[in-house]
């Protein structure tokens, strides 16, 4: 049996009992601010709030000064580390720091991939020190450091880290509660991890989902279009529908192009200046057969795909879409196919056209070239369209050297105006309905100009157009291509800057050609002194008989007074009502010398 136990047992005895109580109470502390974090930790799934958390427990439980993560990839071990989080920091230098791989407390963790702790950082000589990374522990005050690496299966992801600005002994209490934070905050990091990935894949999955019913809408839209442009290829349609379309389908306007890039006549529209392609971006674009966005008129927008063939240029489609200038991946894509229909329809249409103009060619080469004693074949006429009373002007195209283009050129050009063309040797023969040789014969040079705008170093052009008409009995036609072949010879030869000639551009010389009938002369004296004659006989005033003297007298008014017995005054008003019926340019050269051979020729008429 024990006696009673002295004080100083008993003191010991309680001391050590609460002792191991205050041990037991601060392990329960722990746990419960363990627990604390763990669920914290488990509940936010970003990175950063994440590191918040862990630092934030690590200087509750370790009482440190500061604490920090450095997180690094598994895959790229050598880079520089950097400090990803960081809670107690005082000073910039640390809060930026990075060093070397390997170097300073985090670097001999992560190489050794267990716990280390240090009494005194700077003068501990197992850890690789870093010039930058020893001068911002100084900056700091750092003394005490323990650190414990962060593990993702067998990799080291990073380094958790405790500092303290003092010495402090760190024990094995401090590195086991460090490396269950470590652990919790690993496992947290790896689950936030798998948790962005998963928002990651879930997002990639979504904007795939909406390319792929983007990529689905677009595949429709584009068979919706395709489906309708070959309908119209099959229904037979032409070029005019075929833009429509275009220019529906994209919510634009179009116009289709020649192989010269100029919009076609037939579908012109009031906006189709600001399509007209420039001829040098023309010659550039067209061989790409690419749709290419192209500036006009300064800063107009326009696209354009060239159609060829067989590497030859058929033309084009020219689009301008004010509101939205610029076109889609897709909208591009329906141009540069609506272009592939449209080479279908021109290729068809050529070939129509060629079979076509080979059967007219020959009925015009008969026509043309028949005896006065050939009776004419009304039938055959017809079925080219040719009708006996309707108005034609016909015209011979002289181009020495003449190209496929320029042939091309005068074959559209008598297409647009329901005509007829036809070669005859070097010449091009064209006969056109319509009521006005003059502007005929200079709209078909302006056009050819535009493909051969220079002249030879004599002044005369390679190209010269002659006209004759417009005659209304098909019989004629032989006596006006002569009379249009003279004109063009007589043109080319004379050169100057007019393109084209009639017999009545050419005054006196048109009856020097030979190329007119009997007719001809007063037909001559009409259009140069005729208005004076009319006036003469309306109002018996002797204007004739007054330019008559005025001319023979070499224009002397005191002259032909005399001669007239007048005053001169009154051959002064004589002549000015002259120049009113005639033109106040009646005394130019070349007007003056057709009004002298009128006034002779009609003496003659007279006897």
């Amino acid at each position: 049996m024990r006696g009673p136990m002295d004080p100083e047992t008993y003191t010991d005895l309680l001391a050590k009992a609460r002792a191991e109580v205050a041990a037991t109470l601060q392990e329960a502390r722990q746990l419960r601010l363990l627990l604390t974090a763990a669920e914290r930790l488990f509940r936010v799934q970003a990175f950063d709030e994440i590191l918040d958390s862990v630092l934030s427990a690590t200087r509750t439980l370790l009482g440190c000064d500061l604490a920090h993560v450095n997180l690094q990839g598994a895959d790229d071990p050598g880079r520089r580390q950097s400090i990803r989080a960081l809670d107690g920091a005082l000073t910039e230098a640390f809060r930026q720091q990075r060093t070397p791989a390997g170097s300073g407390l985090t670097g001999k963790v992560a190489e050794s991939r267990s716990p280390y702790a240090t009494l005194d950082y700077l003068a501990d000589q197992d850890i690789r020190h870093d010039p930058l990374g020893d001068a911002s522990v100084r900056a700091e005050g750092l003394r005490s450091m323990v650190g414990v690496p962060l593990f993702r299966n067998d990799d080291v992801i990073g380094v958790l880290m405790a500092g303290y600005r003092r010495r402090i002994p760190v024990g094995m209490s401090q590195i086991s509660t460090l490396s269950t934070l470590g652990s919790l905050a690993a496992l947290a990091l790896n689950s936030a991890r798998l948790h962005e990935e998963k928002l990651r894949a879930v997002a990639d999955l979504r904007r795939a989902n909406q390319q792929l019913q983007a990529g689905t809408a677009d595949l429709e839209s584009s068979a919706v279009a395709h489906d309708r442009l070959t309908t119209l290829v099959l229904r037979g349609a032409g070029a005019v529908e075929l833009v429509a379309a275009v220019a529906d389908i994209l919510g634009a306007s179009c116009v289709a192009l020649g192989p010269d890039g100029a919009p076609l006549e037939e579908t012109r529209s009031q906006d189709t200046p600001l399509h007209t392609v420039p001829r040098e971006e023309w010659r550039r674009t067209s061989p790409a057969g690419r749709a290419q966005r192209l500036l006009v008129q300064g800063d107009a927008v326009v696209w354009v795909v060239p159609v060829t063939a067989a590497g030859e240029v058929l033309g084009g489609i020219a689009l301008r879409r004010p509101d939205a200038p610029d076109l889609t991946p897709l909208e591009i894509r329906t141009l540069e196919r609506a272009g592939v229909v449209l080479a279908l329809v021109l290729t068809r249409e050529q070939a129509v056209a060629e079979a076509r103009h080979r059967m007219t060619s020959d009925v015009l080469l008969e026509l043309i070239t028949a005896d006065a004693d050939d009776q004419l074949d009304r039938e055959r006429a017809t079925q080219v369209g040719l009708r006996e009373g309707d108005p034609y002007v016909v015209l011979v195209v002289r181009a020495p050297g003449q190209d496929r283009g320029a042939a091309q050129t005068i074959r559209t050009f008598a297409g647009s105006r329901t005509g007829l063309a036809t070669r005859i040797g070097t010449d091009t023969v064209v006969v056109v309905p319509s009521t006005d040789a003059e502007q005929t014969a200079a709209d078909l040079a302006r056009r050819l100009d535009s493909q051969d705008p220079g002249t030879d170093s004599h002044g005369v052009s390679g190209v010269a157009v002659g006209a004759s008409g417009p005659l209304t009995s098909l019989t004629r036609l032989p006596q006006a291509f002569r009379e249009a072949e003279a004109c063009a010879r007589a043109r080319q030869r004379l050169g100057g800057a007019e393109r084209w000639a009639t017999s009545a551009s050419l005054g006196h010389l048109g009856l020097l050609l030979g190329a007119g009938g009997s007719g001809r002369p007063a037909e001559f004296v009409e259009r140069s002194i005729g208005p004076v004659l009319d006036y003469d006989d309306r109002r018996g005033t002797h204007l004739r008989e007054t330019l008559e003297c005025y001319l023979e007298t070499d224009r002397s008014l005191q002259k032909a007074a005399h001669l007239l017995n007048v005053h001169p005054n009154t051959v002064t008003q004589r002549l000015g009502r002259v120049g009113d019926l005639l033109g106040d340019d009646w005394q130019e050269h070349a007007r003056l010398l057709d009004v002298q051979v009128a006034l002779r020729l009609r003496r003659l008429q007279d006897g």
